[in-house]
């Protein structure tokens, strides 16, 4: 009788045999190789076994970017349990939430996080064991304890292709997170989608002078980034090989050679693990299923510009991905020309619309490198189209590019019927990769499936080169006296102002209207402006209906963990601001009525 299958372990143990020196995870100091991650995981998994902990179980997970995150989470699966991160900038009554609802049996978290932790253990009954990396209290158990005394066999769970891999829970700007059940077979197609979609893009791109990380890799680059390269990769049955033929030839040669392949990337991962985009995209997908990276982290948990550059100059990785507000305040570090910035040749962009102004001045500061722009969502596992640059000179604001192959995509109208190219309608998506479904939430399930097509909730158009261009979030359009307001168009204008680093529009019950546009604006350090700059600034640069008729000033916008502004939390805070104001008129209109009316009486 043969060992156990088990989709993921099974690789950690591949790479721990083949490449036992290749370094599997960077932080700061600390460079942990194959052979020693598989060791510590199985540790870990096989005292998480000892502890009760079994297939199908959940295990939260509250760690910022660093081993302990990468290992508790392939402990969990190696055991057939289920990792389901969460924000370690939650507050006690968030962590609550998510715990419970997810029937999380281990909490597994940092000593740095333990207050709201403690806090929230009132209302997370289901818990069994909480672990901690640190100083654990009494009534827990020590991380390293637990890796220490486990055993380094592998477990022998069987583990298969359509079994839960993760439990995620979405991070938008409305509502409830929803958690978001995604199986191992969703993360292996995702990952032939990413592969393929790369090798489709190439003939249609200008390869600029990369720095490959091999020997020669300076004089290999520049012939790829040859003008006769290009010629040749556009010949239509060149062409039609590498989009028709290559992507399956290619994912079959890299995952029969996993971990034996002569080659190793560092990839830079900025953004939190507990988001789809890192943990699905990244680590599920192009680490653990290909053996080709090495994941390097930035050891701050709040995002220092500064670091990720010394990390870059330093490590030499060859791929990095950040949110574009990231991109922003990295751009903006004074001596960005100091670093060496020459090593990387894939610079990746998503969770959030990166405009074509933004991507410009990252491909002029990073000269020899690709910029892929990833969209979709916590759903799709999540990437499911994807658009690749490198020239300034070329780019289309707000294109996200083409689908991934394997993922089907229309634009309907409210009766799902598919709309011509340039109107505007809802995305959908169809694919292997798609959600089983939301968590123990199945009437949400079927309201966003139906019928085999994933409904986004996002509003976009296929222009005339058959690329999908976003406008907005469904849920998100304000509408006005008969007009519709897509709220990023206005803020991007209003971001284009020179004191304002951040504007979030929301629309405001209005009786004559149904809704009036309100701008919140966040200035720069040390500016200063009045309203009516505002709106002046707007005079001219949009329609009369889309210009704020309301204009708010704040300190701070609130924001999620990928940088977008969470425009439920500040259209409550308006709403109740404008509750607040209006009570006080009707003190005001009450006091003015008694004054008058002992005004008659003296009279």
């Amino acid at each position: 009788m043969g060992a156990a299958l088990n989709v993921f372990g099974d690789l950690l143990k591949t790479y721990a045999e083949s490449n036992p020196r290749g370094e599997a995870v960077v932080y700061g100091g600390r460079r942990i190789t194959w052979e020693r991650l598989n060791e510590r995981v199985n540790r870990l998994a096989n005292s998480l076994r000892e502890l009760g902990i079994g297939k199908g179980d959940k295990g939260a997970l509250m760690f910022h970017n660093c081993p302990e995150f990468v290992e508790s989470a392939c402990a969990l699966q190696k055991i057939g349990a289920v990792p389901s991160p969460l924000n370690y900038r939650f507050v006690s009554k968030e962590i609550a939430f998510q715990v419970d609802h997810s029937d999380a049996a281990v909490l597994l978290c940092e000593e740095a996080w333990l207050d709201e932790v403690k806090a929230a253990m009132p209302g997370m009954p289901k818990v069994r064991h909480y672990v901690v990396a640190g100083a654990a209290p009494e009534g827990m158990l020590r991380y390293e304890d637990l890796v220490e005394r486990g055993s380094p066999r592998e477990p022998g769970v069987e583990v298969g292709p359509d079994d839960v891999a993760t439990l995620i829970y979405t991070g938008g700007t409305t509502g409830l997170p929803k958690g978001v059940v995604t199986t191992y077979r969703h993360y292996m197609e995702h990952l032939d989608g990413l592969l393929a979609g790369l090798l489709v893009n190439l003939p249609n791109i200008r390869i600029p002078n990369l720095v490959l990380p091999v020997r020669g890799g300076r004089l290999l680059g520049k012939m790829l980034g040859s003008g006769a390269c290009g010629a040749i990769m556009r010949y239509p049955p060149v062409k039609r090989l590498l989009s028709e033929r290559a992507p399956g030839a290619v994912t079959r040669f890299v995952k029969r050679r996993r971990g034996r392949l002569p080659i190793t990337l560092k990839f830079l991962c900025v953004p939190p693990l507990f988001h789809m985009a890192s943990f699905g995209g990244i680590m599920e997908s192009l680490w653990v299923q290909t053996g080709l990276f090495t994941l390097v982290f930035t050891e701050n948990p709040r995002f220092d510009a500064v670091e990720v550059l010394e990390i870059i100059a330093r490590e030499k990785p060859s791929c990095m991905w950040m949110v574009p507000t990231m991109w922003q305040k990295l751009l903006a570090v004074e001596n960005l020309g100091e670093y060496d910035l020459s090593s990387l040749m894939l610079l990746i962009t998503g969770a959030g619309v990166c405009p074509a102004k933004l991507k410009a001045e990252i491909l002029r500061n990073f000269r020899h490198a690709l910029l892929l722009d990833a969209f979709g969502q916590t759903e799709m596992t999540p990437v499911a189209t994807i658009r690749i640059d490198s020239d300034a000179e070329h780019l289309r604001d707000r294109s996200v590019g083409r689908s991934l192959p394997g993922l089907e995509v229309r634009v309907v109208d409210e009766e799902g019927k598919d709309v011509r190219t340039g109107e505007i309608g809802e995305i959908i998506y169809r694919s292997p990769w798609i959600m089983e479904g939301y968590y123990k939430e199945p009437e949400k399930t079927r309201e966003v499936i139906r019928d085999g097509w994933f409904y986004s909730g996002d509003l976009g158009y296929r222009d005339e080169n058959g690329e999908i261009k976003v406008v907005e979030r469904k849920k998100e359009v304000i509408s006005t006296g008969g007009e519709k307001i897509f709220p990023h168009e206005v803020e991007e204008i209003l971001e284009e102002h020179p004191k304002v680093e951040r504007a979030c529009l929301v629309g405001l019950p209005d009786e004559t209207y149904g809704q009036i546009p309100c701008a919140v604006i966040q200035l720069k350090g040390g500016e200063s402006a009045t309203p009516q700059e505002i709106l002046e600034w707007c005079r001219g640069r949009m329609a009369g209906y889309k210009r704020p008729k309301v204009v708010d000033f704040v300190e701070q916008l609130p924001l999620n963990p990928v940088g977008k502004v969470l425009r439920a939390a500040v259209k409550e805070k308006v709403l109740e601001e404008r509750r607040e104001e209006r009570l006080e008129e009707r003190r005001e209109e009450r006091l003015e009525e008694r004054r008058e009316e002992r005004g008659t009486g003296e009279q």
